[in-house]
């Protein structure tokens, strides 16, 4: 799964998601819903032959969308980690499958693309340099 990030403005971006499920998008979108200072947050319906999702976000100014996606990103894979944990302690017969199929890497940004920084737009953030502490990484 590929994410790429395009920067519209200072406070606005598209993030698309390609070779991925539309439940991934869901969940970034409703995550990305519960931040104080995103004003707008949407997925656009995917063709059902193409596996391309996007994702259009604006924040108010306050916060950046590089860090909207990151702090999304990092709450989902806490709420994720905590359902993982409930279906260990209730079918503990799984806890070995559970466990090799979860992928968590050091950054939650390390494989999004910032596709504004290939164009030369000088207001975008690359977003594999971010220096959040954990992430959620689905592959």
């Amino acid at each position: 799964m590929n994410f790429k990030l395009i920067s519209l403005n200072e406070g606005a971006a598209q993030i698309i998601v390609e070779s991925g499920d539309y439940s991934v998008s869901d969940i970034i979108h409703k995550e990305l819903l519960g931040l104080r200072h995103v004003k707008f947050a949407g997925v656009a319906p995917p063709h059902p032959l193409i596996k391309k999702l996007t994702i259009q976000l604006e924040t108010d100014g306050e916060l950046t969308p590089k860090k909207a996606v990151s702090d999304a990103l990092v709450s989902a894979q806490s709420k994720v980690s905590e359902l993982l944990q409930i279906v260990r302690k209730a079918f503990p017969e799984l806890s070995g499958n559970l466990a090799s199929n979860a992928s968590v890497k050091e950054n939650p940004l390390s494989e999004i693309q910032d596709e504004s920084a290939k164009k030369g737009s000088s207001s975008s953030e690359s977003l594999a340099s971010s220096s959040s502490p954990s992430s959620y990484s689905a592959s």
